[in-house]
């Protein structure tokens, strides 16, 4: 009895390779210190205190990274919860990766669900600025005053005064007792008397 073995027919492109026809893939060197391992990774909070670490990334069509799921929170690996933070609240530094977000800002945030809508945090909006006093608009001026209407400009003789302005008469007041009538004058005895020598003298 015979036996008859199959060979397997040889991949075309394991041909084309052996033949040299396929160009082989460029190489690029990324120096040392230039790229950053992101799973696995700690994330540090505001304060410098490691909060969670880097479980995925989640990337758009065009392969761009738009956020991170983070094990957040708890105390010795209980009660922590995933969340999915925006790429632009990381900071890749020598030192670790960096989240730009507080523990109160993230308090309550929705846990992160595979395949469900993602909600990522972002950085609050910034408070609009106020307007500078140059570009403020300028105050309504104030109304001008009504103009006074002008006093006749008439002789003080032409203005007839009123009655009550008019000087009153100096009236004397009568005195409720009788004037007194003058004493009489004294007459001197002495020169109506006749002289006494002089009567004697005659008789």
């Amino acid at each position: 009895m015979s036996l008859a073995l199959s060979l397997p027919a040889v991949p075309v492109l394991a041909q084309e390779a052996e033949t040299g026809t396929t160009p082989l893939a460029e190489r690029e060197t990324l120096a040392k210190g230039t790229t950053f391992r992101v799973l696995g990774q700690d994330v540090k909070g505001v304060t410098g205190i490691v909060v969670g670490q880097v479980v995925n990334v989640l990337v758009d069509e065009a392969g761009q990274p738009r956020a991170a799921v983070l094990d957040y929170g708890g105390f010795l690996g209980v009660g922590r919860r995933r969340i999915a933070v925006s790429w632009s609240v990381l900071r890749f530094t020598p030192e670790g990766i960096q989240l730009s977000l507080s523990r109160d800002q993230l308090k309550n945030f929705p846990e992160y669900k595979e395949g469900e809508a993602v909600q990522m945090a972002l950085q609050p909006a910034a408070p609009p600025a106020a307007r500078p006093a140059s570009d403020a608009p300028a105050p309504a001026p104030a109304p001008a005053p009504a103009a006074r209407s002008a006093a006749p400009s008439t002789p003080d003789a032409a203005v007839p005064k009123s009655p009550r302005s008019r000087p009153r008469a100096k009236t004397r007041r009568r005195s409720r007792h009788p004037p007194r009538r003058p004493a009489p004058a004294r007459r001197n005895r002495r020169a109506w008397l006749p002289n006494a020598a002089g009567a004697a003298s005659t008789g």
